[in-house]
């Protein structure tokens, strides 16, 4: 059953914001003809698309058109409504947010979030910046059809309705999502019913839903589609049960910049951690305990995101390989590294629910597929800087969703990007599940 309902003012912005939700591990369609309640109580996709082609008609045809399509979607059972705007902020953004809001006829409030950090769209003071030019600079102003004149947010909404501003900017996100949830009752509760916030990071957009929801103030989204993702995530469940897949990371790098990136994911994420005691590992009448300890600990829990890392990340417990010998023609590193291998592979063997893995470190990365015998590794894209995904050929494990990382690069959320890609991700060929 339908879970959200995006109404957007062209139908391209509507397969993009289909196209954010689907990245997501959402189902979403685009509805094409006119909306009923009907089509809407039988849609099965997690959330409908519906263009309404208003971008550039009169104001008054493009409030009609949105009061329409919204009046004809609303269901007490939807946990999110969504407003669709053009990233530099073209069209009918006024009239059609009053006709979201005059549809539904409560008291709800417009959170207006136009950033777009991968496109380059940020909002500082309330002002639009596209690669750090201001909007009016763009070729947005001389866009043949509906010009924009005014990087300013508010004063483009302005132009078309009546309903009281409020503005929420960084100094307030710096604060955190208590004080904005705080801020945002409040607006609410003095009859503010848009607000413009700025923000200029992923980081940002997320805080703002989280302050959002923490608020409890009745609402709809007004973005491009990012924001509009990122509040799905946190309010609505797949219908179909994403959450059966699971994400193994192991990151046996032990550098600074890799312990930064696992805190923010331990932070944001909440993943189940396992600390590998390397000393372990390198004592022959213990290895193979630590490593059956570590399996079945990690296949106790039903965890989404299982993080497998060394106890050397935390300086305090890094090993002086230099005290250890060769075992089996094994340099200590490589030892450990084939340890490392060998949990990821026993976990892989023992929960098909496992559809994908992260790796951060080459010695790690390559130690891993070699236990897994995998042949070779179809590239796909990449994820972050020096972070590439695919999928293994070749071997048992064929059809597995990977993500290989350096273990120096990238910034403070490269593990999450990588790690949040997977999930959504499924395992291909007999992997999948």
């Amino acid at each position: 059953m339908v879970q959200m309902i995006v109404i957007a003012d062209d139908l391209t912005g509507a397969n993009a914001n289909g196209v954010q939700l689907t990245t997501r591990g959402f189902s979403a369609e685009t509805f094409f003809g006119e909306l009923t309640p009907e089509q809407v109580r039988q849609t099965e996709s997690d959330a409908l698309m519906k263009p309404t082609s208003s971008r550039a008609t009169p104001a008054k045809e493009a409030y009609r058109l949105v009061y329409n399509a919204v009046r004809a979607a609303r269901e007490p059972a939807l946990a999110l409504y969504s407003k669709r705007i053009d990233s530099t902020l073209r069209g009918n953004l006024g009239s059609e947010t009053d006709a979201f809001l005059d549809a539904l006829g409560d008291d709800r409030m417009a959170i207006v979030v136009a950033c777009f950090p991968s496109a380059g769209r940020i909002i500082v003071g309330g002002h639009l910046l596209v690669n750090g030019v201001p909007l009016d600079l763009t070729e947005a102003a001389t866009d043949p059809l509906t010009p924009v004149d005014t990087s300013d947010a508010a004063k483009i909404f302005q132009r078309q309705t009546e309903r009281k501003f409020g503005w929420v900017g960084l100094n307030d996100l710096r604060e955190g999502d208590e004080f904005v949830a705080a801020k945002l009752k409040d607006m609410h509760s003095e009859g503010i019913r848009i607000v413009i916030c700025d923000a200029i990071t992923s980081n940002d957009i997320e805080e703002i839903a989280d302050a959002v929801i923490k608020s409890q103030v009745p609402f709809i989204a007004v973005d491009p589609g990012v924001f509009t993702a990122t509040l799905a995530e946190r309010i609505i469940t797949p219908a179909q049960t994403v959450a059966a897949r699971r994400v193994l990371c192991v990151v046996g790098s032990i550098n600074p910049v890799v312990g930064a990136q696992v805190a923010l994911l331990r932070a944001k994420r909440s993943p189940y951690q396992i600390i590998v005691r390397t000393r372990d590992l390198l004592e022959p009448d213990r290895r193979d305990k630590e490593i059956m300890r570590v399996v079945s600990e990690g296949l106790e829990t039903d965890s989404s995101l299982l993080l497998i890392i060394s106890e050397g990340l935390d300086p305090k417990g890094r090993v002086d390989l230099s005290q250890y010998s060769d075992v089996n023609g094994m340099t200590p590193s490589e030892q450990i590294n084939e340890g490392f291998a060998e949990i990821a592979k026993l976990l892989l063997e023992q929960d098909t629910s496992i559809q994908g893995m992260f790796t951060s470190g080459g010695d790690i990365t390559v130690a891993a597929y070699e236990k897994l015998h995998a042949e070779a590794l179809e590239l796909k894209s990449e994820i972050v800087p020096l972070g590439s995904f695919g999928y293994l050929i070749g071997g048992s494990y064929e059809g597995l969703a990977v993500i290989t990382k350096g273990g120096m690069v990238g910034d403070t959320d490269a593990i999450i990007d990588c790690a949040d890609h997977l999930i959504k991700t499924p395992a291909r060929g007999k992997r999948a599940c």
